[in-house]
């Protein structure tokens, strides 16, 4: 698994935050406290640090940005 894994979005090195489990996969998460997502929370917009894992492949995806609800 990777350790490091760089921003999609300003490209800062970023550490390892922990991992998430996916259909039996373990997938590392990440987040950049100098970026952010808006999500919606209780009805209303908020700011959170932009959190995604890395695929496999090497791709990366960011969960709040799923409408799979």
């Amino acid at each position: 698994m990777i350790e490091s894994f760089c921003c999609p979005k300003c490209s800062s090195q970023l550490a390892i935050s922990g991992v998430v489990t996916v259909e039996g996969e373990i997938l590392p998460v990440f987040q950049c406290g100098g970026c952010t997502s808006e999500v919606l929370a209780f009805g209303e917009p908020l700011q959170v640090a932009f959190t995604f894992v890395v695929r496999a492949d090497g791709s990366w995806y960011e969960p709040a940005a799923s409408d799979d609800d």
